[in-house]
């Protein structure tokens, strides 16, 4: 019994045991520190910003984060701007998503601007289309139209914006959907309309089914703008094409200038009716006036006349020729003396209006 106890004091009291069980002890204390220091950072990077013009959507183990109160579920907890922690990944995982007005721009059927020279360095145009290389759609009356066009909108809903799009592009099913809706509208339409007559049609009638098709995916998205950006015919018809706009333009010009000198002219017709509507009612005024007061002053007269008519008349005459005579200014009156012999006298104007011109230089000398 005392032989064992001694081999046991012998053993624990082994320099070799003893070094060995300290570093043990050791590194299990520097273990538990490191994997302390790991949790604290694995911990410490759940903690990220959203910025300004951005929201944010925390997928727990793939199904949206929810806010809760009281035990209560109040939603899904949209991020807003600022500070914010979650389990690091790949327990949660962060979406963010922009919170303003996005533009979305589509040249999927526009040509290759891509310049192109011949031997001699001149800019050539290729004669036919590229396929995969120039983009372009089928008119209603098979002819083939280039066109741009942007779109604004914003995210009203980011959970079905989330669900119905791809996290990691989710732009594209947005322009797979305005692709669409140019295809179809455009294949109604003729090119003329498209692009000369009915361009705002075009544009709305685009609209009208990119939104239809956004409500029906539930893509939680509104449309703020849809711009018809740039339209053009094919580049190897362009000279053709800008011929037939400048006749419309010069067509619509002349019209323009005829309907302007109609208008002019009719408003001078107008103008020239006024005015002599305007004398004629002058005229006839007068005419009213003065017939009225000769019919005035023949009824004063006639009492007169009818008491002695001969005696009237001989002093309505003499009335007259002194008049006449006061108006004349060479006179030559024809008179009888007492014997019945007539005497002829002439009056003339007054001999200072006749002198001679010597006669006169003298007189001023």
């Amino acid at each position: 019994m005392n032989t064992q106890s001694a081999r046991t004091d012998s053993r624990t009291k082994d320099p070799g045991l003893e070094a060995l069980s300290r570093a043990l002890r050791s590194s299990f204390r520097l273990l538990q520190l490191f994997i302390l220091i790991l949790l604290v950072l694995y911990l410490s990077s759940g903690f990220f910003t959203i910025k300004p013009g951005k929201m944010g959507l925390v997928l727990h183990l793939g199904k949206i984060r929810q806010k809760e109160k009281a035990g209560q579920l109040l939603g899904p907890d949209i991020l807003e701007p600022g500070a914010h922690w979650s389990w690091p990944e790949p327990i949660d995982r962060v979406v963010i998503l922009p919170a303003g007005e996005q533009t979305l721009k589509l040249n999927l059927f526009w040509y290759n601007e891509g310049n192109r020279y011949d031997f001699g360095g001149r800019k050539t145009v290729t004669t036919s289309l590229i396929p995969g290389v120039d983009g372009y759609t089928i008119s209603g009356d098979r002819n083939i139209l280039h066109s741009q066009w942007s779109v604004n909108f914003k995210i009203e809903d980011p959970v079905s914006y989330l669900l119905a799009t791809n996290a990691e592009a989710p732009q594209a099913l947005l322009e797979s959907l305005l692709a669409r809706s140019v295809v179809q509208t455009v294949g109604r339409m003729t090119a003329d309309q498209a692009l000369l007559s009915e361009v705002n049609q075009f544009s709305t009638d685009v609209k009208t089914a990119f939104v239809r098709d956004i409500e029906k995916f539930e893509l939680g998205v509104k449309v703020l703008l849809l711009n018809y950006v740039e339209k053009a015919p094919p580049r190897q018809t362009k000279d053709a094409f800008d011929a037939v706009t400048n006749a419309g333009n010069n067509k619509e010009a002349k019209v323009t200038q005829a309907r302007k000198e109609a208008e002019r002219i009719i408003q001078t017709s107008k103008a020239d009716a006024s005015r002599i509507e305007s004398e004629a009612e002058a005229y006839k005024t007068r005419i009213v006036l003065e017939a009225q007061a000769d019919a005035k002053t023949l009824s004063e007269l006639l009492p007169k006349y009818r008491e002695n008519p001969r005696l009237f008349l001989r002093q309505l005459y003499f009335e007259g020729v002194s008049e006449g005579i006061a108006n004349a200014k060479e006179k030559f009156v024809l008179n009888s003396d007492d014997s019945g012999a007539r005497q002829l006298r002439i009056t003339l104007e007054s001999s200072l209006k006749y002198k001679p011109k010597e006669k006169k230089k003298e007189e001023e000398k």
